[in-house]
């Protein structure tokens, strides 16, 4: 059971994790547009924001799984830039 706290908590993080992934769909588009010194600080921007997530045992206990696809994602598109 999820105390209301808890669960005003994860909606807030989440946002956090809603933020990550449209930040990755930026980086993308960054890339095929071979924008890649604006997509190296928006994946730098990105992997501090997870870095920050994986900080906080609340989000990685309710989002562990989006948090490592988010991760995968990071790295595939580092391999990129």
């Amino acid at each position: 059971s999820v105390s209301s706290g808890e669960a005003y908590l994860v909606k807030t993080l989440s946002g956090n994790l809603s933020t990550l992934y449209d930040l990755i769909n930026e980086i993308k588009a960054l890339v095929a547009n071979n924008a890649v010194t604006i997509a190296r600080e928006k994946l730098r921007e990105a992997e501090e924001l997870l870095d920050k997530a994986y900080a906080d045992p609340t989000l990685y206990k309710f989002f562990s799984t989006e948090m490592a696809e988010i991760r995968d994602a990071l790295s595939m598109l580092r391999s990129q830039v």
